[in-house]
């Protein structure tokens, strides 16, 4: 019985996970490119849930924009942008002033997320799980990148894989 109820739970948290992603991967950002599933598979994802009318959002922009731009060429790492609120030419506005070059979704959302405030963070490992939600530190968002593999396929570390085959 309680080999079923693991199981049942392992299977759950992976539909789960995928769930994330596939709903990402559906998704038309209305600024930047689209992302396919491939594009996301075995990355740390941020979500940032923002809006023009918050002030502590609008500030941590550049912050975001930094955090892509270290991280877009090792292939961990997925910056994603939700704004929440109605959009308007201050959104195109903020988005050219802060050169922001991630893709950014009208209002997004992801399954068994809720918040009532903004600006929000869903942080997600390179598993497709949400392992911090809220308010958190870019230490933390970086210690989940460089603790994630590289050489990820299909959820599956590639080199630790081909190491086991030999």
């Amino acid at each position: 019985m309680n080999r079923v109820l693991v199981l049942f739970f392992l299977l759950l948290t992976n539909l789960l996970a995928a769930g994330h992603i596939e709903k990402i991967s559906k998704a038309q950002p209305f600024h930047g490119t689209a992302l396919s599933e491939e594009d996301l598979e075995g990355k740390v994802i941020l979500v940032e849930f923002w809006g023009t009318q918050c002030p502590p959002c609008v500030a941590s922009l550049p912050k975001l924009q930094a955090l892509h731009e270290k991280y877009k060429g090792t292939g961990k790492f997925q910056m994603i942008g939700s704004h929440v609120q109605s959009k308007s030419g201050k959104t195109d506005e903020l988005i050219s002033k802060n050169a922001l070059t991630f893709p950014i979704f009208q209002q997004l959302r992801l399954d068994g997320l809720s918040f009532t405030g903004i600006p929000y963070l869903a942080l997600i490992n390179h598993k497709g799980e949400i392992v911090e939600k809220g308010r958190f530190s870019f230490d933390l968002i970086e210690k989940y990148v460089e603790a994630a593999p590289s050489g990820m396929l299909m959820g599956i570390d590639v080199e630790h894989h081909a190491k086991t085959v030999k």
